[in-house]
């Protein structure tokens, strides 16, 4: 729904900056939605808004579609007379989210198909020496144990991740190359976060409340709550950011100075441009390690088929 949401906000935008009234131009983004959910949550959006309700409420009241982040930015931006900018900053977040996610899922693809020939191709020679149904018996002595097993992985990740959430997170974030990589990735959607709710003039606590919970780690959103405490006793963001103790020491700095000099939204937009950055160094180091490694695990299991095939011939030979 990603790439549906930056195109809905994007026709609005656009409807916007030509000079046609929002009702129409949401009525025209609705009907290009191709989703269900999203065409019957922006339909009624357009209705909320004809009857004289404005967009931020219109849009909050499905949260099952629209994010609280869009019903903020798009409030912000009715409030001080720049929706079409709000709506095409919400366009190109979108877009980027999208864009990630498209080459995550290309990436996995490969290791994906990799992963499915390791299952089935090493015991082709069972299939040749004797049947189809040989084949199938030894693909599933195969195959079954590994399920189990990833199985029984996935539910301990599953019951520690329910059990043990703030831990688990933690955790993930120990972990060597992904670790530091994902913490990148969490710094990046916080710092863009904040930078497009302070442009679109959303208050500064408020911004911090919503960026915080764009971090996707319940570690980091714990240490994180000490920014908007700090942001609430009347301090400023860059204490915060020193207090929560995570964020990268550039970062703050940048923040400290954008505060000393009165320059804050350019600070953040420079500083959320630099995490973006970061953020594709990590993701790009993400998908060339993942490969390699299925590669080579896929390498160890198919070497240790073919040795454990040709032995149990050798023996059958000479015993024979």
């Amino acid at each position: 729904m990603l790439l549906e949401l930056s195109v809905f906000y994007r026709q609005a935008a656009t409807a916007l900056g030509a000079g046609i009234p929002l009702t129409q131009g949401l009525r025209l983004a609705a009907s290009g939605c191709r989703d269900p959910r999203l065409k019957q949550a922006a339909e009624d959006v357009e209705r909320r808004v004809r009857g004289g309700g404005a967009l931020g409420p219109a849009l909050a009241a499905h949260p099952e579609v629209f994010r609280d982040l869009d019903a903020a930015i798009v409030a912000a931006g009715e409030e001080h007379g720049r929706l079409d900018g709000s709506l095409l900053r919400l366009a190109e977040r979108y877009e980027r989210e999208h864009g990630d996610r498209q080459r995550v899922l290309l990436a996995l693809l490969y290791p994906a198909v990799l992963f499915v020939a390791a299952l089935f191709l090493p015991h082709l020679h069972v299939w040749v020496t004797n049947s189809f149904g040989a084949w199938l018996l030894a693909v599933a002595r195969t195959v079954l144990p590994f399920l189990a097993i990833l199985a029984a992985l996935a539910g301990a990740v599953a019951l520690l991740r329910r059990r043990a959430p703030v831990a688990f997170d933690r955790a993930r974030l120990s972990v060597p190359v992904l670790g530091p990589n994902l913490g990148k990735m969490a710094f990046a959607r916080f710092a863009d976060t904040l930078a497009t709710l302070y442009a679109a003039g959303v208050e500064i606590r408020k911004s911090a409340r919503l960026a915080v919970a764009t971090l996707g780690n319940r570690h980091l959103e714990e240490r994180c709550r000490r920014v908007v405490g700090t942001l609430e006793r009347g301090g400023g963001l860059g204490d915060g950011l020193a207090a929560a103790g995570v964020f990268p020491r550039e970062l703050v700095h940048a923040v400290e100075v954008g505060e000393k000099s009165g320059d804050l939204d350019r600070a953040l937009a420079a500083v959320a441009r630099l995490q973006r950055e970061e953020a594709d160094r990590a993701i790009r180091a993400i998908l060339i390690l993942l490969p390699v490694v299925v590669f080579l695990l896929v390498a160890l299991y198919v070497a240790v088929v073919v040795i454990s095939s040709f032995g149990t011939y050798f023996r059958l030979v000479g015993g024979g």
